[in-house]
């Protein structure tokens, strides 16, 4: 409702709104590539028969969650195949230092995140109602003395992409596909009405990035990330495996703590790694993964995502659907 116009960076319009279907407050900004970003991750939480509608949900027609959601690590994974849709959540955790690429390692229960000193369990403060730009680089998100915090750098909830999708494992992938341009969005999502998952992919034989609207490429190239031809591609670029990356000393305006700060608030919030044999949260703190709409063309089992961390980014990295939850950004239709 602000215009169709671009914003330049350090006037964006920020509000915080909230989610008719649980009455979480999420942070938003219309940002330099003109959408309206959540400046937060998604915490919405998937329970076992709840009716999610095209009324307040970006689906179209009626989703029933067929999962319920993990409140812990589980100590191992279940076969990927049975999932239908898996999240996991953990309370009210915040990135203690955000702009600081550090992990603590792999998380294997709740007592691991109490050990962990690169966030904190805030459920009992109250948060912030101002955004802290402090750029220093070694400034804090929380004040444990106020008991305050700076809710951009909640990690929110992990979501497989199927639930990401909201149990899109249909979408359209043909298998061993020939086009290596081709480009395949789910066409729904677990977003609120009104709100959608980001677009992405690459051409799979240059290893470059879809220069489209609606995708992370976009949002990072407005903040003077890489353009496409700065990507370089992976170790393995003689396959179509290969992905690309930016290298990101002297490529993201002279620091790689910069996307960590606003007006973008990219928390290094981790993932899960799922398998039958073990599971455990890893790169809490170091890197962070975001789910996309996008399916990769030629494997039925594999997503495209945000990757980023202190030394490279990945707009359009390849993730399993199942076996890497991911956070979950939403930006307005």
């Amino acid at each position: 409702s602000n215009g169709s116009y671009i914003i330049t960076p350090g006037s964006e319009v920020t509000k915080q709104l909230i989610d008719s279907r649980d009455g979480k407050e999420y942070w938003v900004a219309k940002l330099a590539d003109g959408n309206c970003w959540m400046t937060q991750n998604l915490a919405y939480d998937l329970v076992k028969g709840k009716v999610l509608t095209p009324s307040d949900t970006d689906v179209t027609s009626d989703w029933v969650v067929p999962t319920s959601t993990e409140t812990e690590v589980p100590e191992k994974g279940s076969e990927p195949e049975t999932w239908e849709g898996g999240s996991w959540k953990f309370g009210e955790w915040v990135v203690k230092y955000p702009a600081i690429a550090e992990s603590c390692g792999g998380l294997t229960a709740s007592a691991s995140l109490e050990a962990c000193s690169r966030i904190q369990d805030v459920a009992q403060w109250r948060p912030t109602l101002v955004a802290d730009d402090r750029t220093d680089g070694i400034y804090a998100a929380i004040d444990a003395t106020t008991k305050r915090y700076d809710s951009h750098y909640l990690i929110g909830n992990y979501y497989s992409w199927i639930a990401a999708t909201a149990g899109n494992n249909d979408a359209p992938n043909p298998e061993g596909a020939t086009n290596p341009a081709a480009q395949v969005n789910s066409k729904t999502s677990i977003c609120p009405k009104g709100w959608k998952l980001s677009n992405s992919g690459r051409n799979l034989n240059t290893k470059l990035p879809f220069e489209i609207d609606d995708s992370f490429y976009k949002l990072l190239l407005a903040y003077g990330y890489p353009q496409a031809s700065d990507y370089i591609p992976s170790s393995d670029a003689t396959t179509t495996a290969g992905s690309y990356t930016a290298i990101l000393d002297g490529k993201v305006n002279g620091s790689n703590q910069d996307i960590a700060k606003g007006p973008i608030y990219m928390a290094r919030s981790g993932l899960m790694y799922v398998t039958v044999e073990n599971s455990y949260i890893t790169a809490i703190g170091y890197s962070g993964e975001y789910w996309t709409s996008t399916v990769r063309p030629d494997r039925a089992g594999q997503a495209f995502g945000l990757e980023l961390s202190r030394e490279k980014i990945s707009p359009a990295a390849d993730f399993g659907k199942n076996m890497y939850p991911m956070s979950v950004r939403c930006l307005a239709r």
